[in-house]
């Protein structure tokens, strides 16, 4: 059976670090984070939850911690700091595989569970965590969006949940790239080798994007998606371009989460 393990990170406007940012406080992110109750859940039983901090105030982040350890006890956070995003990732890859962690969720600090119904979520990961064969899902994007190519090859996970095969050739043809930062599940091993293979010194975090979906296209790496995302990227702060529905994206949020 599969272990599951977790990459999660937030991060501090370190323009050293992190060009083109826009300065903004990110902590607001993990509030609303810990009020996602069906993503909690998920993560409490994970079989090693982590929330990694890059280039954060040391303080802080302990008083961070210690807020989310409080709704899920069972988190070891981890500070990556003096160092680029991407040699953050590789080196917390590189932890969870010493702690034999076999398939990494990935969700960002502003991805929050847009699913219809929690039996869903845990309906999937239990699915997911027996399927030797299935290593790399997308939980952001659906099905309908890969217009391109008809995808008809499906397997039933419940009674809501298809999970279709396509590649990354599907999502080029749609106009998206190969595998991107978006929330997904993913055999470590396939992490590993596209980290391990890409250049981790560039201070653009879009460049780092773009060169794992290169790597993941030049690597043919398999991807399913399911009929309906379970989780949805909010870019409110952060770098451009990204932020160009960020008041939109905000005002979803507060609806969602402080109501």
């Amino acid at each position: 059976m599969k272990k599951i393990g977790n990459f999660t990170q937030t991060y501090q406007a370190n323009y050293m670090f992190s060009s083109g940012v826009d300065g903004k406080d990110r902590e607001f992110l993990i509030d609303y984070m810990l009020k996602d109750k069906c993503q909690v859940e998920l993560r409490s039983f994970l079989d090693i939850h982590t929330y990694t901090f890059h280039n954060y105030d040391e303080a802080k982040a302990k008083n961070i911690a210690h807020k989310i350890k409080a709704v899920i006890p069972n988190t070891r956070c981890i500070l990556y700091n003096n160092m680029t995003l991407g040699q953050s990732i590789l080196s917390h890859l590189q932890f969870l595989k010493s702690q034999s962690i076999t398939d990494v969720l990935w969700i960002q600090d502003d991805e929050y569970f847009v699913g219809e119904c929690r039996k869903d979520l845990l309906d999937f990961f239990a699915f997911y965590k027996i399927e030797k064969n299935i290593k790399n899902v997308s939980l952001c994007y659906k099905k309908d969006d890969l217009t391109k190519s008809p995808i008809t090859d499906y397997i039933t996970v419940n009674k809501n949940l298809n999970l279709f095969k396509t590649s990354v050739l599907d999502f080029i043809d749609s106009g998206k790239y190969a595998m991107d930062f978006s929330a997904f599940i993913c055999d470590i091993d396939i992490l590993l080798n596209i980290f391990e293979e890409i250049d981790l010194s560039s201070l653009d975090a879009y460049k780092l994007e773009g060169d794992f979906s290169g790597k993941a296209q030049s690597n043919n790496v398999p991807r399913y998606v399911l009929n309906k995302p379970l989780f949805k990227t909010y870019n409110v702060v952060g770098m451009p371009p990204s932020l160009g529905q960020a008041d939109q994206n905000l005002l979803e949020l507060k609806k969602k989460f402080d109501t």
